[in-house]
C-alpha cells in the first residue's frame, strides 16, 4: 500500500508539472503572439522554426511556410549580415546579444532593426533554441538621417555667408562659430575660443544686454539687440544680434545661437 501511495504521488506530481509547463508554454504563447515586435524562433543551426503575427505583417510576408525552415540569416545582407551572425553565435553560447542593422521586408521595402538575440533553454538549463525580437526603429533611423542632411545644409549655408553666426552652449562656450562670425571678431578660426566665453568680446553695458537677453532663452524666446563688441584685435565695432534658443523635445533648454551682422558703419554714417 505505501508503494502504491508513492506512485501514486509521483504520478500527481508530475501531472501537476505538466499542467505548468503546458500553463508557462501558453502564457509565453499569448505573450509572442501578441507582441507589437517582430520575434522569431530559431533552431540552434539559425534556421526560422516560428514567425509571430506582428512579425509577418512588419515583414510583409504574406505566407510563413515559405520561409518556415529557411537561414535566418538570408534575410539580412553585407555587414548587417555579419552583425546578425555574430549576435546569433553570441547567444548559441548562452548570453544575449544585441545589435541593429537594415533587413529589407519580403516585399523589398529597406527598414532597419533594433535586434535582441537570448537563448531559449530546456529543462536541463541547455540552449535549445534561440529566439530573435526585432523591433522596427525605421522611423527613427529615417529623422536622424534627415537631421544629419539638416545639418549639413545649415552648416554649408553658415559657412558661405556673410552673416555671422554663433552657436554657445547655456554657460557661454562656443559650439560653432562661422567664418564670418571669426572675421567679426578678428580671430583665425574657432581654435582661438577654446576655453573662452563669449564675455571677452562685448563692452561692460553691452554685457549686461547680452545676458537679460540670454536670460530669454531658457523660457524659449527669441529677440534682437544690438550690441558693442571689441574683436580680438581691440577694434570697437557695432553688431546687430538675432538669438534664439535651442530646445530639447522636454524643453530644457540645450544651446543658444544668433546671427551677427556687422552695422558699424551704417551707425557711424546716421551719427554723421
Amino acid at each position: 500500500p505505501l508503494h502504491t501511495v508513492a506512485i501514486v504521488q509521483d504520478i500527481d506530481a508530475r501531472k501537476r508539472a505538466q499542467q505548468a509547463l503546458a500553463q508557462s508554454e501558453d502564457f509565453n504563447r499569448r505573450i509572442i503572439e501578441s507582441s507589437p515586435d517582430c520575434m522569431a524562433i530559431l533552431d540552434l543551426g539559425g534556421n526560422l522554426r516560428y514567425l509571430n503575427p506582428r512579425g509577418q505583417q512588419l515583414m510583409e510576408i504574406d505566407d510563413f511556410s515559405i520561409y518556415r525552415d529557411s537561414p535566418w540569416l538570408n534575410l539580412w545582407q553585407g555587414a548587417d549580415q555579419q552583425a546578425a551572425d555574430s549576435a546569433m553565435q553570441q547567444a548559441r553560447s548562452g548570453a544575449a546579444a544585441t545589435f541593429q542593422a537594415s533587413c529589407p521586408t519580403a516585399a523589398g521595402t529597406p527598414k532597419w532593426w533594433d535586434a535582441l538575440i537570448t537563448p531559449m533553454r530546456d529543462t536541463q538549463g541547455d540552449v535549445e533554441r534561440l529566439l530573435a525580437v526585432s523591433r522596427d526603429i525605421t522611423r527613427t533611423k529615417q529623422a536622424e538621417e534627415a537631421l544629419r542632411q539638416s545639418e549639413t545644409r545649415f552648416r554649408q549655408l553658415a559657412e558661405s555667408s556673410n552673416v555671422g553666426f554663433w552657436q554657445v552652449d547655456p554657460e557661454g562656450y562656443t559650439i560653432y562659430i562661422n567664418p564670418a562670425m571669426c572675421a567679426m571678431l578678428d580671430i583665425n578660426g574657432p581654435a582661438e575660443l577654446n576655453g573662452r566665453t563669449v564675455d571677452e568680446f562685448f563692452t561692460p553695458k553691452s554685457l549686461e544686454r547680452i545676458r537679460a537677453e540670454h536670460a530669454k532663452r531658457a523660457a524659449g524666446v527669441s529677440s534682437t539687440y544690438e550690441v558693442d563688441a571689441v574683436t580680438a584685435r581691440g577694434r570697437h565695432r557695432k553688431l546687430l544680434i538675432s538669438g534664439a534658443p535651442l530646445m530639447t523635445p522636454d524643453g530644457t533648454l540645450l544651446s543658444k545661437i544668433g546671427t551677427f551682422v556687422d552695422i558699424t558703419e551704417h551707425k557711424d554714417a546716421q551719427e554723421a
